[in-house]
């Protein structure tokens, strides 16, 4: 996802690691809190099974990641604590 949203979309690493995430397991989309009301309810409408909101913490791997394109370039996730520290 952190890839999709740099190469894709265009994010910075910052703002890509801020974006809301869902995860599929057993059959159920898991949603962050984050998630647009109305996203969720295009989804469900559509035909998915919801749980949400899910913590943050529940099922999420945590990142912190930095590029070098010309500088370092850092962002950390803020769903954990830390920094993106490079040299």
């Amino acid at each position: 996802m952190l890839l999709m949203q740099v190469l894709d979309r265009g994010l910075d690493l910052q703002a890509a690691l801020e974006q809301p995430r869902s995860f599929a397991f057993e059959g159920v989309l898991q949603l962050e809190a984050t998630v647009d009301a109305g996203i969720a309810a295009e989804l469900k409408r559509r035909g998915h099974k919801l749980d949400q909101p899910v913590k943050p913490q529940a099922r999420v791997r945590r990142s912190g990641s930095i590029t070098r394109a010309g500088a370092l370039l850092g962002g950390s996730d803020p769903r954990k604590d830390g920094c993106a520290l490079g040299y």
